[in-house]
């Protein structure tokens, strides 16, 4: 479950780095997302709470960040949003909270392209360079995934209510408290976790699979 048992220290610092990285540059860029989808959709609420921002302090939750750092995933501040503004309500809603996700796997794929041009370039990576690389796209595939859980506070739980029907979206709002708690005991007791780095390792390879094609069209 902890990342860093059994590592080498280089990798343990390198892994720390990212981390940082993560918390400090790609939990704000989650974050906005959610406000700027919100701020296209008609509602400013989050721009109005400063919140349409890149400033990590703003967007900080300190457990979630603990766990970016213990486990490899987490969540930041969720950003406010008023869904009254969209001209439809749930569907607004799933757009704003798909943004988030859609950003983690953007910033996973510019990864992978900048390391697959490199290996095009005939460039000399060195392996402190290559696990950065590989840790930053990981990280961040696996906050999509794990922000795509339909349980709230989580990504996923607003997309699914979208396709939900009206009893399935009551028990939702009324048993949010104990699916949040189980959600956390599952983590705790490693199920979640397996299930969200399998995810992650099939859209990693599906992600990685399309880079090398697209390189591959093009000759490189």
């Amino acid at each position: 479950m902890f990342w860093f048992l059994g590592q080498p220290i280089e990798n343990i610092i390198l892994g720390a780095l990212v981390r940082l990285f993560i918390i400090f540059c790609i939990l704000p860029l989650h974050e906005f997302a959610h406000a700027f989808a919100s701020h296209k959709l008609g509602d400013d609420t989050a721009k109005w709470m400063g919140r349409m921002t890149l400033d990590p302090i703003k967007h900080m939750d300190p457990v979630g960040a603990v766990c970016i750092f213990l486990f490899g995933f987490g969540w930041a501040k969720p950003v406010p949003v008023n869904p009254n503004k969209y001209k439809n309500r749930r569907t607004g809603l799933a757009l704003v909270s798909a943004a988030g996700p859609l950003s983690n796997v953007l910033a996973a794929v510019v990864g992978m392209f900048v390391f697959r041009l490199l290996f095009a370039l005939n460039v000399a990576v060195p392996f402190p360079v290559e696990f950065l690389f590989n840790t930053f796209i990981q990280i961040n595939i696996t906050l999509a995934v794990f922000n795509l859980i339909p349980i709230p506070p989580l990504d996923g739980a607003d997309i699914l209510d979208l396709f939900l029907p009206r009893k399935a979206r009551m028990f939702m709002d009324r048993n949010q408290r104990s699916l949040q708690l189980a959600l956390m005991i599952l983590l705790l007791l490693g199920a979640v976790s397996s299930f969200i780095f399998t995810v992650t390792s099939f859209l990693s390879n599906a992600l990685w699979s399309g880079v090398d094609a697209l390189f591959r069209l093009f000759g490189a």
